[in-house]
């Protein structure tokens, strides 16, 4: 009898604590299913504009020959010429920055869902009325009221258009965030960049206006998931970041290695007098960067003749002296400083079956990244190429070592551009869906 009992209470006890579980568990995934609040921006459009806004929803992009729409697109974005009357002045400050943000908030929610989920509850605010201050207290009142435990919004602040040698479009915005109803301190910069080149041999290019607005939209939207998926900022997402480009400087001699009938012999410094400063030679992409608030190598180097400084004076070996690059970059009033320099040069020549002088340069180049603020390293990397070629006369054997430097530091141009691109890198997608809103 006594077992009975207690198997009675053990088995109340039990089912006590199912029904207290799955009442918790309800209560989480009530809690869990607006787990995250993303503020919405509604916006009001003329028809025309609006027309635009629901293609590029809907499509994705304008075709390049969709001229009148492609016009309007020109319009709303900051045109290279002057607009032709008040009216169309008055379009380009009303609607451009509305449509970008149409754009910009769709593909944010769509990129934040694919990574984290479609849980979502969606506040809409008025955007002519929106201020960091009413913003703040608008999410602690969800927060309070709702339970949204991760708030985030995202404000367009600036989208500009450039149609030279290639079509660019930055749209440049600022993601709002709040965790458990406090507000960030201040709001993150976040940017997107599209630039697209003509179409080979015509003047066209090869995304129409609408594409590259979309793409530009959508790498914006991206780093702002990345940010909050992974952390960190980016460093030129600011349109007030500056940059200093340290001149690039190189070896003046190359050690030899010849291949002779009676076996090989290592000549030292056997190739002199190369050129040692190749700063014509890197040509990194500095988009998203303001061409004012580039400082050029001629320049810096200007700055540093009159300090008595060269070009090597700013590495040690082959990684940066941080206090001479830090002291250089604050008295020229920049941000950051781009370095590259060549650290080894190697030559190899001889016989082979078909030409009797078979000349390879081989050549070694780094490159660095430095905050000026604090001398931190941000991004550091090494690339190195060989040139292949048949001496005929020792201009020659210049030519190729020199081509030998440029793709070398053209590889270290990439890997600075695939660092930039990192902040676009999203985890592997868990989530399929897509919302319409």
């Amino acid at each position: 009898m006594r077992k009975l009992q207690n198997y009675q209470i053990s088995l109340t006890l039990l089912v006590v604590i199912t029904c207290l579980t799955l009442k918790c568990t309800a209560n989480v995934t009530a809690l869990s299913s607006h787990q995250s609040a993303i503020v919405w921006f509604p916006t009001i459009l003329p028809p025309n504009v609006q027309k635009i806004s629901n293609s590029l929803l809907m499509k994705h992009q304008l075709s390049s020959n969709e001229g009148s729409s492609d016009d309007i697109i020109s319009l709303l974005l900051a045109p290279s010429r002057s607009p032709q009357n008040r009216n169309e002045a008055s379009e380009v400050k009303q609607y451009r920055y509305p449509l970008s943000q149409i754009v910009l908030q769709h593909l944010f929610v769509k990129e934040y869902t694919s990574v984290f989920g479609n849980s979502l509850y969606f506040v809409k605010y008025p955007f002519k009325l929106f201020t960091e201050s009413l913003l703040n207290s608008e999410l602690r009142t969800i927060y309070r009221e709702r339970g949204v435990s991760k708030i985030f919004s995202l404000k367009v602040t600036s989208v500009s258009m450039e149609e030279t040698s290639e079509r660019v479009v930055i749209v440049r915005a600022l993601l709002y965030r709040t965790l458990s109803g406090k507000p960030a301190t201040r709001p993150i910069p976040v940017v997107g960049v599209c630039h697209v080149p003509h179409e080979l041999l015509r003047k066209v290019y090869l995304l129409s206006r609408g594409s590259v607005l979309w793409q530009a939209c959508m790498n914006c939207a991206r780093e702002a998931v990345h940010i909050i998926w992974a952390g960190g900022t980016d460093p030129f997402a600011s349109a007030n970041s500056s940059l200093l480009i340290a001149p690039t400087p190189s070896l003046p001699n190359s050690d030899l290695l010849q291949f002779t009938s009676t076996g090989r012999v290592a000549v030292p410094s056997g190739l002199k007098n190369l050129p040692t400063n190749v700063s014509s030679l890197f040509h990194p992409n500095l988009l998203p960067l303001n061409m004012q608030n580039i400082v050029s190598a001629s320049t810096a180097s200007e700055a540093m003749e009159a300090s008595s400084l060269t070009s090597k004076s700013l590495w040690t070996g082959t990684v940066p002296d941080l206090s001479v690059v830090t002291n250089l970059g604050k008295r020229l009033k920049v941000d950051y400083v781009l370095m590259a320099r060549i650290t080894d040069l190697e030559a190899t020549s001889g016989p082979t079956q078909r030409r009797p002088f078979r000349f390879d340069g081989r050549a070694i180049a780094v490159g660095d990244l430095v905050r000026v603020s604090d001398g931190a390293i941000l991004w550091q990397s090494t690339a190195e190429d060989t040139m292949h070629g048949y001496k005929a006369s020792r201009s020659d054997t210049a030519k190729i070592m020199r081509f030998a430097e440029l793709f070398a530091l053209s590889g270290i141009a990439d890997k600075f551009d695939s660092y930039k691109k990192s902040f676009l890198v999203l985890p592997e997608i868990t989530h399929n869906a897509y919302l319409h809103h």
